[in-house]
């Protein structure tokens, strides 16, 4: 949160920027609205936050960070499907040692994690594959990095949840690849279990 500003205040200055007609590219507003976009996650103000973050993605495509808060902010407000979408257009093009690549395929994660679980039906296909692509993607920013320990956390809590439901998911771990770290790969991940697993 900006020091010196309130919650108020700031849910105020999103809402004057959004009855503005027209944000130049690089303009005062819209390097506001970009500083706001962090402030507004924090604040939890998630349908605030789609609308702001959208029009600044309209006049700042590139803007990465702000890609990701609409991301998560349609996460929040129930439309896991359109969420994957902006996280994966953002992802195109973007170095996977960008720091944002890793929050991205997390998130990606999380969506299709929130897919599965809305179903209210682990059997069924959509939540199978939903499972699936969730578990793909919270593997990639671990095995690129052991040190993405939430991505990790969050790849035990879906294969625990495919596994007691009952559901055989094709990406399962696979032990026969180079572990990512001098622990052996099944080592690490009991570790993790052990510590830091959650349910869904």
């Amino acid at each position: 949160m900006s020091k010196g500003q309130d919650a108020d205040t700031m849910v105020r200055r999103a809402r004057e920027l959004l009855q503005r007609p027209h944000w130049p590219a690089g303009s005062t507003d819209s390097q506001a609205a970009q500083r706001l976009a962090n402030d507004l996650k924090n604040l939890r103000e998630f349908n605030l936050l789609t609308k702001l973050s959208k029009r600044v993605i309209r006049v700042q495509p590139n803007a990465t960070t702000v890609r990701r808060l609409h991301a998560q902010a349609l996460i929040e407000t129930g439309q896991a499907t359109a969420a994957i979408a902006v996280a994966q257009k953002a992802l195109e093009g973007l170095p996977e040692s960008d720091e944002e690549w890793s929050e991205l395929a997390g998130l990606i994660g999380r969506a299709y994690k929130q897919i599965a679980i809305d179903t209210r039906d682990p059997h069924c296909i959509e939540s199978r594959e939903a499972l699936a692509h969730a578990l793909d993607a919270y593997r990639k920013p671990y095995e690129r990095n052991p040190n993405n320990t939430w991505h990790a956390i969050n790849l035990v809590a879906v294969f625990t949840f495919a596994k007691r439901s009952g559901v055989t998911v094709p990406t399962a771990f696979d032990t026969t690849q180079p572990a990512p770290s001098n622990q052996s790969r099944t080592d690490r991940m009991k570790h993790i279990k052990l510590n830091h697993a959650t349910e869904l």
